[in-house]
């Protein structure tokens, strides 16, 4: 038989942990919120996200920001043809859109990321690989991909859901 915690009474037939209106579930909700809930501008390019993608990243966006300290900040996630063929025609080593065979971002399972500690930037996409490697060793535990390690184009702030 259970004996019931001394701050609950006996006629209560509720953990204790919830007597008091629920402390730790107010308290568990209130830390999930904060880890889980980014910028204004990181939740409008999250939204576009395939819902799997989305959900991935955001765990992995929460597990940075909770070990590491860094606020994540999406610059880019699911893209157009045309923002495709314009970042192609910027940068020809972007690929091209393609209907046939759409880029990862076209498909809404890719970002590329920046992240801030205590509102400074610190991680950009010109950041030396060096610089990235704790943020990829967690994305490597999601199953994300780098671009990092893309041949001839190294493009440090991609991340996608291959």
């Amino acid at each position: 038989m259970q004996r019931p915690h001394p701050s609950s009474s006996p006629s209560e037939n509720i953990p204790f942990w919830l007597a008091g209106g629920g402390i730790l579930v107010m308290f568990t909700l209130l830390f999930a919120r904060k880890m889980l809930v980014f910028d204004a501008v990181t939740e409008a390019n999250l939204a576009g996200l395939e819902p799997v993608f989305r959900l991935r990243l955001r765990l992995f966006l929460a597990v940075v920001r909770f070990s590491l300290g860094l606020d994540p900040l999406v610059t880019s996630g699911r893209r157009t043809a045309a923002q495709q063929a314009a970042l192609h025609k910027a940068d020809t080593r972007n690929p091209a859109p393609n209907a046939q065979a759409p880029d990862v971002h076209m498909r809404g399972v890719a970002a590329d990321l920046n992240f801030k500690r205590n509102g400074v930037l610190v991680l950009l996409k010109g950041s030396p690989a060096l610089a990235w490697a704790p943020v990829v060793r967690i994305a490597d535990l999601f199953g994300l991909t780098w671009g990092g390690r893309f041949p001839g184009y190294p493009d440090n702030n991609h991340f996608d859901g291959r």
